[in-house]
């Protein structure tokens, strides 16, 4: 068997899951839903000279008049193999496969949290369409943190 250790490309080290936003107010069913579409955001941050980076993944359903009826989200916090040695302006964080696999592991979570709360409800159809992960990339918001002066 081969070892695990030459397909690794990102490491867990933390998961946290943001507050949940389940609107029971807004009048639900199955014609309803259909007009209810996924939206997402994306966030990865990092500290050039820190071994860990945190990726924030959020997915909301959303009506067209903006109200929302769902919204799952978490923060990852992941070390990357060879982050020390990788360049971290943007274009090439964008174009890196391991990023790459990292937000997609995000995405594919959240869309789990979401599962796990439609589950059994009207809502029992919902799922998160598959979403190319060359294209979402293109939209993952990258942020420098700067480190805080200890002064």
């Amino acid at each position: 068997m081969e070892s695990m250790k030459n397909n690794f490309q990102f490491e867990l080290v933390h998961i946290q899951e943001l507050p949940s936003v389940f609107n029971r107010e807004l009048p639900i069913d199955k014609e309803s839903l259909k007009s209810c579409q996924p939206s997402y955001l994306v966030v990865f941050q990092y500290q050039a000279d820190y071994p860990s980076v945190g990726l924030h993944v959020s997915i909301r359903y959303v009506f067209p008049d903006g109200k929302v009826l769902m919204q799952e989200g978490a923060t990852i916090i992941a070390k990357i193999e060879g982050w020390s040695e990788m360049s971290h302006d943007e274009a090439n964080l964008r174009a890196d496969s391991r990023v790459q696999a990292l937000v997609s592991y995000g995405l594919s979570f959240v869309s789990g949290m979401i599962y796990r709360r439609a589950s059994g409800t009207v809502m029992n159809n919902i799922f998160v369409p598959y979403m190319d992960i060359k294209q979402v990339i293109d939209n993952v918001l990258i942020e420098e943190v700067k480190k805080a002066d200890k002064g």
